[in-house]
C-alpha cells in the first residue's frame, strides 16, 4: 500500500474540499494508517479454497407464476367510488 504521511492527507482534504485543522490531519494521518494496516492483514488471509457464492444462505427464486385473473368487475370496483358518472370516476380538480 502507499505510505500515509501529511502530505498524502493534505491531498485527500483538498480533492474533497475540506479545510483540516493541524489536529485534524495529525488524527486523520493515524486513522488511515491503521485503516491501511488493517487492509495489508486481510489481504494476508488465503482465501483460494473458499468457494464464492452469489448468497450465503442458498436462496431460491421465490417469485410466482403471473396468472390473470378478473376477480372484479367495473361495477364492482367503482361502486366504492365517493363520487361518480357512468363509469368514471369523479376526482377533485387539481392545478
Amino acid at each position: 500500500m502507499a505510505e500515509i504521511n501529511r502530505e498524502t492527507i493534505e491531498h485527500i482534504a483538498n480533492l474533497a474540499k475540506l479545510f483540516l485543522t493541524e489536529e485534524e490531519k495529525e488524527r486523520s494521518e493515524k486513522d488511515m494508517r491503521r485503516m491501511t494496516a488493517y487492509i495489508d492483514k486481510l489481504n494476508e488471509i488465503s482465501v483460494s479454497d473458499i468457494k464464492a457464492d452469489a448468497y450465503i444462505n442458498n436462496v431460491q427464486n421465490v417469485f410466482r407464476e403471473d396468472t390473470v385473473e378478473n376477480k372484479n368487475g367495473r361495477e364492482e370496483l367503482i361502486a366504492n367510488a365517493p363520487e361518480r358518472e357512468d363509469v368514471y370516476l369523479r376526482v377533485p380538480k387539481t392545478v
